[in-house]
């Protein structure tokens, strides 16, 4: 990355930890961070995804929406947008969807399942971010994510770092197909290996992907999820690199025994948890158009861009009842304050200061 390059980003950056700190601090709702899914069209079948892959009538977000939902959401606030689909590659046009949200002034990621990268070199040169899904070792990855696709997009990772692509982390999810300490290690060293960090999650059960296939092998169980999440904790504190902090891990470690409740603010208070911060700093914006806070609210309609503008459907989170839940502790942020504020200092500076970005000898606190 060119150093003019790599000051905006700096700049670009800083201004978004600013942001976060202020909007956690004074409890002000702004969608800093936005998933936009620019297409439902896919080239996989995973067997745990949480969108209608290939099945909603609009397969494509139309151009001219896309720009003006972009312009909306930087008046609104926004400083990161995640292009994610379906698989964002396959549209034609990636790259004006690229320039557009960089001009803004607006963090670009991008998640994909690393298929086109080749084919899309170019086009990725543009992104400040990318992000490629990979579930582990060859045998539990294609038992998620279909046979003979580990070696393709390992082929496709090897041609991005050797290409100068900004590989910023990969995203694995985890269903008891490949939720072993053995396949955790596998993934943070490979992680390592390319420079990045690497994002865990289990697979969450939506209205979009309830089935007999995915439910068989989903984390369903509290004792599978804080054993998961015990196992991220260990391989934490053992030095490995992971942008959660301590305390969002032990939100979830340590998640009250009415796990899939959805708590409201009083409730919340009374238990001590941290309040969540979906639907309050963050949210998706569906293909069709359709706002949702979080994952778990997937295909509940209502909110739909196209139809009511980006500003009504982020303002009809305001009567939101939850405060918390699962996936609402673990993004939480945890709360604001001066043990958070350092752990996002660190991982401002890990990433822009040290040569190696995530590199594995930094130190790994937080």
């Amino acid at each position: 990355m060119r150093v003019l390059d790599r000051i905006n980003e700096m700049r670009l950056d800083f201004n978004l930890l600013m942001k976060v700190i202020s909007a956690g601090t004074f409890k002000k709702r702004t969608p800093l961070f936005v998933n936009l899914l620019v297409t439902n069209r896919c080239n996989m079948k995973c067997v745990y995804c949480i969108v209608k892959c290939n099945k909603l009538p609009v397969l494509d977000m139309p151009l001219g929406d896309l720009f003006r939902i972009v312009d909306e959401l930087h008046a609104l606030g926004t400083r990161y947008i995640s292009i994610q689909g379906g698989e964002p590659l396959l549209r034609d046009d990636i790259g004006e969807i690229i320039d557009y949200i960089n001009h803004n002034g607006i963090i670009t990621d991008l998640v994909t399942n690393g298929l086109l990268i080749k084919e899309k070199l170019e086009e990725l040169r543009k992104v400040r971010r990318l992000c490629v899904s990979l579930d582990g070792r060859e045998e539990y990855n294609d038992l998620n994510r279909g046979r003979g696709t580990y070696r393709r997009v390992m082929e496709n990772l090897e041609y991005a770092r050797e290409n100068g692509l900004n590989i910023y982390r990969i995203e694995a999810t985890f269903t008891r197909n490949n939720a072993d300490l053995d396949n955790l290690r596998f993934l943070f060293a490979l992680a390592e290996r390319f420079g990045c960090m690497l994002t865990p999650f289990p697979g969450l059960i939506t209205e979009y992907n309830i089935s007999d296939e995915f439910r068989a092998v989903a984390l369903q169980k509290r004792s599978e999820l804080i054993e998961f999440w015990r196992k991220v904790a260990l391989l934490k504190k053992e030095g490995h690199v992971i942008h959660y902090a301590d305390d969002i891990i032990n939100n979830v470690v340590n998640m009250p025994e009415t796990v899939c409740e959805r708590y409201d603010e009083t409730t919340t208070k009374k238990l001590g948890l941290p309040f969540c911060t979906l639907g309050r700093m963050s949210c998706y914006i569906d293909t069709d158009g359709e706002m949702y806070p979080c994952v778990p609210l997937f295909g509940l309609k209502g909110r739909n861009v196209y139809k009511n503008g980006v500003e009504k459907c982020w303002e009809s989170f305001d009567d939101l009842s939850c405060r918390y839940c699962f996936i609402g502790g673990f993004c939480s942020f945890a709360r604001i304050n001066i043990k958070t504020v350092a752990h996002l200092w660190r991982v401002f500076v890990k990433y822009h200061m040290n040569g190696k970005k995530y590199g594995a000898k930094a130190d790994q606190r937080g």
